[in-house]
């Protein structure tokens, strides 16, 4: 990976969310480092160095006294210390799932008329933020909403007997997803086709696949069956994209050093780094999408340095498979152990 400048006078953001629940209290602030050549060390009052010409740099406190290293040397960053804030994804909120990250709030509300293919999304105390259709791993849209109350479906799966807990289950028995399989289409997402879940009359949510072309005005177009079709997002609970219908953003186009954070609650963020303070952290996503992280909630950050890499990702030049007592037997192809010809009895 090439590792440029960074540069923090970047272009005008399309979006810049705040991730911060602490409501602007700084905790959490010592960082424990870990450089490339192994040494540890716990600094106090992080901040981000860049000039230009110059390699970014980590500066702080270390023992009381100033410190500094380029960013190119450091491998590992972890809080010791702050508040772990509690949190559960909230249900009623809507979502969008950028491909190689994790979900973040924020409700579809349209596209780019100049391009279908970029939608719009509008996030908490930002600009919209328009994303490309192949960078999208899955969005909601709405909560889940129990269904109507149908008398007579009830009554026909309850053997003659109306209850309103039985609208949620079939015919047969067991209690059906109200999500419509939603969470499990995101948990393992199809391959070659895109998922759509949408609401029927009753608020029950049903899926089909499809190819999702784009978003057209206030609604969703896609391609059912040989023809296309636009679905408004007032029916829409939902899409699940395939994993062959997009690739992971290429941040190697982006400018400055790339970072993975990886949250207190698992999730995990990887973008180019603008900036870090003793607040928290602020990466760039996929198409100038700019998030602010607290430092309450990061865990610890991975930088991706062109100075060093992982074994698992180097290409195998030769390889060399030995036994474990040390003899090296040819390969023996229609023959037994022994060297004799294998015979298939009639």
């Amino acid at each position: 990976m090439k590792r440029n400048q960074l540069i923090l006078s970047a272009p005008a953001l399309l979006a810049l969310f705040l991730l911060d629940p602490s409501g602007g209290r700084q905790g959490g602030a010592d960082l424990q480092i870990r450089t490339l050549s192994g040494d540890r060390m716990e600094i106090s009052r992080p901040r981000l160095i860049s000039e230009a010409g110059k390699p970014p740099k980590l500066a702080g406190m270390l023992k009381g006294k100033s410190w500094s290293r380029d960013l190119a040397d450091i491998w590992e960053l972890s809080y010791l210390t702050g508040v772990v804030p509690r949190y559960e994804q909230d249900k009623a909120k809507a979502f969008f799932q950028i491909r190689g990250s994790s979900s973040l709030p924020g409700k579809l509300v349209g596209g780019d008329p100049s391009d279908p293919k970029r939608f719009r999304f509008k996030m908490q105390g930002a600009k919209d933020g328009l994303v490309l259709r192949q960078h999208l791993l899955a969005l909601r849209l709405q909560p889940v909403r129990k269904p109507k109350f149908d008398p007579v479906t009830s009554v026909k799966a309850n053997g003659g007997k109306a209850t309103k807990d039985q609208d949620t289950k079939s015919a047969t028995g067991p209690k059906r997803d109200l999500d419509g399989g939603f969470a499990k289409a995101l948990a393992s997402p199809p391959e070659n086709r895109d998922l759509i879940f949408v609401e029927d009359k009753k608020r029950r949510v049903r899926s089909f696949a499809c190819d999702v072309r784009g978003v057209d005005g206030k609604g969703v177009r896609i391609e059912f069956r040989g023809q296309t079709r636009s679905l408004p997002l007032s029916r829409i609970y939902g899409i699940v994209f395939g994993t062959l219908s997009g690739v992971v953003p290429d941040l190697d186009r982006q400018e400055g050093l790339t970072v993975e954070l990886r949250l207190r609650d698992a999730r995990r963020f990887r973008g180019k780094l603008v900036r870090l303070d003793q607040g928290g952290w602020t990466l760039a996503l996929a198409d100038k999408i700019q998030v602010r992280f607290s430092s309450l909630w990061v865990q610890d950050a991975g930088l991706l340095s062109d100075r060093f890499v992982y074994v698992s990702d180097l290409d195998v030049k030769d390889r060399i498979q030995k036994p474990m007592l040390g003899r090296e037997w040819p390969i023996l192809r229609n023959h037994a152990g022994g060297g004799k010809a294998l015979q298939l009895a009639g």
